[in-house]
Parts: C-alpha cells; sequence; structure tokens
C-alpha cells in the first residue's frame, strides 16, 4: 500500500508519496491546472501501481478539494482520510496509519 500526502493550495499541491515504512518515493509540486493534476495521477497509476493496487490519500480539509477528491477515486485511491488544517497532510503521510485516523477525530 502506498500513502500519497497532499497538500492542497490554489496554485498548486505539494505531495509526498511514502511507501509503508514512510520512506519517500517522491516529493514534489504539481500545479493545480486540471491537465497538470490528471498527468500526475496517470503517472501514478502507471508507474507507482501494479496489479490493481490502490493507494491511501491523506489531505487538509478545505474549502476547494471536491474536485481532487473524485479525481483520487478514479485513479485508485482506496481511501482518503481528510485533516484539519491545522496539521500537515503531508507529513502525516509517512506516520502510522493510526495517525491518519487520529486526524479524523480532531
Amino acid at each position: 500500500m502506498l500513502y500519497l500526502g497532499i497538500d492542497q493550495h490554489a496554485w498548486q499541491i505539494t505531495i509526498s508519496l511514502r511507501d509503508e515504512n514512510g520512506d519517500v518515493l517522491q516529493a514534489r509540486q504539481v500545479s493545480t491546472q486540471p491537465q497538470r493534476v490528471n498527468a500526475f495521477f496517470q503517472q501514478l497509476t502507471h508507474e507507482r501501481l501494479q496489479n490493481g493496487e490502490s493507494f491511501v490519500a491523506v489531505l487538509e480539509v478545505c474549502g476547494f478539494n471536491d474536485r481532487l477528491i473524485r479525481m483520487l477515486h478514479h485513479y485508485h485511491c482506496h481511501r482518503e482520510i481528510r485533516c484539519p488544517a491545522a496539521h500537515n497532510a503531508v507529513g502525516l503521510a509517512g506516520e502510522s496509519p493510526a495517525v491518519g485516523i487520529d486526524c479524523l477525530s480532531t
């Protein structure tokens, strides 16, 4: 299972893709232009996900991520964990799943 931390802003998203051990596989910024975000997720699913694998996304709750959440499920996101804006979703992606789940209760 892969974990994708997403910190979304108006002009860019910052991502941190990590494996089950919390090791960073990829960290970068992606423009929020729809074609750029789609290209990133196409690359993610083509290069990183094998044999029907999926990933868990950890993202901040903000007023403009409905489209992003729909897109996550289109690209094989198994589950999204939504964190209050006070948490750093990119940093939480490297923590154990229990940390992300705890994010739901804060």
